[in-house]
């Protein structure tokens, strides 16, 4: 019995770990289209990508155009609440 742990289990871990994440997390956007582009998001960035920007990160999630991504990640506001933050004007 080998005790050592392969990358392909260690990647598969992290990918469930993200998953449950983004589950946790996922209350926080209104809308399943925006919890999906969030989630895209978030993997893009973890993504061997030579260039994080708009157009990589909607690439990456399977969009056509950037307008999504740029609109989460520049134009959407963020409010405190007493249940914690939540994301406003999407």
């Amino acid at each position: 019995m080998s005790l050592l742990v392969t990358d392909e289990e260690r990647a598969e871990e992290f990918s469930d770990q993200l998953e449950l994440l983004l589950l946790e997390v996922g209350g926080v956007f209104p809308r399943a289209d925006l919890r999906h582009r969030a989630g895209a998001c978030i993997r893009g960035l973890l993504a061997p990508l030579s260039r994080k920007n708009g157009w990589q990160l909607s690439e990456y999630g399977g969009e056509l155009t950037p307008w999504g991504q740029q609109h989460l990640l520049d134009r959407a506001r963020a409010v405190a609440s007493s249940g914690g933050v939540r994301l406003v004007g999407l």
